[in-house]
C-alpha cells in the first residue's frame, strides 16, 4: 500500500510514526514505534461504495499484533490516534472523570476511552 501521508508525533517521550496508507483514498492507518514495529493499526474494509457512502464502511482497530479487533465502527470517527494526541498533552494519565470528559469531547464511548487509556499507558508510559 502506498503512503498517502506520514506524520511523526511524540507521546510522553516516545516518538511514533503515523502512516496513512491507501491507493487514492484512506484504507489503513498505522502507528509504529521508534524501532519501526507497528503497534497499532486502523483498517477500513475494502468496499465498492463511493466516497459519499463512506459512512457505511466498517473500520477495525488492532493493537500490537492482536488478531481480533479491539473496536469496530462505521464511517469517520475519532480513533486511538486522536485520543492519543489529546492524552499526550497531559503530564500523566488523567483521572477517570477527565478521561470521560475527553471521551465526550472526542465522541468516544467511556468504554473505549478506558480501553484506549490502558493501551496508551502500556505503549507509551510503562
Amino acid at each position: 500500500m502506498e503512503a498517502l501521508r506520514i506524520e511523526t508525533d511524540n507521546f510522553h517521550g516516545k516518538k511514533v510514526k503515523i502512516r496513512y496508507l491507501g491507493t487514492g483514498r484512506f484504507e489503513k492507518v498505522d502507528i509504529s514505534d521508534e524501532k519501526g514495529n507497528i503497534i497499532y493499526y486502523l483498517q477500513k474494509d475494502i468496499s465498492p461504495l463511493s466516497s459519499a457512502e463512506d459512512f457505511k464502511i466498517p473500520r477495525r482497530e488492532y493493537f500490537s499484533g492482536e488478531k481480533k479487533p479491539k473496536r469496530v465502527y462505521r464511517g469517520w470517527k475519532n480513533s486511538f490516534i486522536e485520543f492519543s494526541r489529546k492524552l499526550a498533552k497531559f503530564k500523566k494519565i488523567p483521572v477517570q472523570e477527565e478521561l470521560y470528559d475527553l471521551a465526550k469531547e472526542l465522541r468516544i464511548s467511556r468504554k473505549y476511552a478506558e480501553i484506549y487509556a490502558e493501551y496508551y499507558r502500556k505503549l507509551f508510559i510503562e
